[in-house]
């Protein structure tokens, strides 16, 4: 049942999952010990055209999805009632729209800033953060500020972790909190090509291009970010998956790095019950399990 994820959320226990393309179906089931979906797992045609994101509301426990093509982000019925919310219209190509505060947060394909905010209502209400290179131009660098978004539970915080570079910022609505390194360097790789059609230069990823962090999660004391290091040329398409958790603390603290059994898709964390989940594909669909103090004691 996890096979094709293309992202899931687990709360109290329960798993939402998209269902990559062409299939388009919200998939929700109880996770029983170790990880693995129970067989009463539902699945939900979605009235959507290209459902990319979810995320759970932590006050009904609702998953709320955003379409990539439509740039609508909106409730798929909350856990007790089961009534969808009429969804907000942000932009469209946009990544894993989350909240800060009251407002609505993405991050997305932007040459300058690093996220954008919106109101409830989905109005543009600012940015935040700046790109970390200001020398590339703007056509290259809404490719090299591609990163993976995450909020702490109480939506005060959020973390974004770069996809091209071993890079972790941590943000509030104020702005950059602090800029992290992680362990393992990832040199950028790759090359331009001039478009005179389109007026632009374009980014092409080579047989050097490696991928630093794929994704990333967090509960209330720590922010999982899932490393993968591996090249384009090396690995093919299993070059986006992750082996490897770079954690810190919210306030910075490099906690450590572990190895996962197998490499994964994408993560995500129960923050009520200290499990983090890891969705693999290969050689048989599954969800890996882990009690979240086996990565250190909480604190740190």
């Amino acid at each position: 049942m996890t096979s094709g994820l293309r992202d899931f959320a687990v709360e109290r226990g329960r798993l939402f999952g998209l269902q990559a393309p062409p299939s388009r179906r919200l998939v929700t089931a109880d996770i029983p010990p170790r990880g693995l979906v129970a067989s009463n797992a539902t699945a939900k045609a979605l009235d959507l055209v290209d459902p990319s994101s979810i995320v759970v509301a932590e006050a009904d426990g609702s998953p709320w999805i955003y379409d990539f093509r439509l740039g609508a982000f909106g409730s798929q019925g909350a856990a007790a009632a089961g009534a969808n919310r009429p969804a907000v219209t942000l932009q469209p190509a946009l990544f894993q729209p989350t909240w800060l505060g009251s407002r609505i947060v993405a991050n997305g394909l932007f040459a300058h800033e690093l996220l954008r905010l919106f109101t409830p209502s989905g109005k543009p209400d600012g940015t935040l953060g700046q790109s970390p290179f200001p020398k590339v131009v703007p056509d290259i660098a809404i490719h090299l500020n591609r990163n993976a978004l995450v909020s702490n539970p109480a939506h005060t915080r959020v973390a974004l972790a770069f996809l091209y570079v071993a890079r972790l910022e941590i943000m509030s609505s104020d702005g950059m909190d602090r800029a992290l390194s992680g362990p393992t360097e990832v040199k950028l790789a790759y090359r331009t090509m001039n478009d005179p059609v389109e007026g632009i230069e374009r980014f092409l990823r080579t047989d050097d291009t490696r991928f630093a962090y794929v994704d990333v999660a967090a509960d209330d004391d720590r922010v999982y970010a899932l490393f993968s290091g591996r090249s384009r040329g090396e690995w093919k398409e299993a070059a986006g998956l992750g082996d490897t958790l770079d954690i810190w603390t919210w306030d910075g603290d490099f906690v450590g790095e572990w190895r996962l059994p197998k490499p994964v898709s994408c993560i995500a964390v129960d923050y009520r019950s200290h499990r983090l989940y890891a969705a693999v594909a290969e050689p048989q669909p599954n969800l890996l399990e882990f009690d979240t103090a086996s990565f250190g004691p909480r604190g740190r």
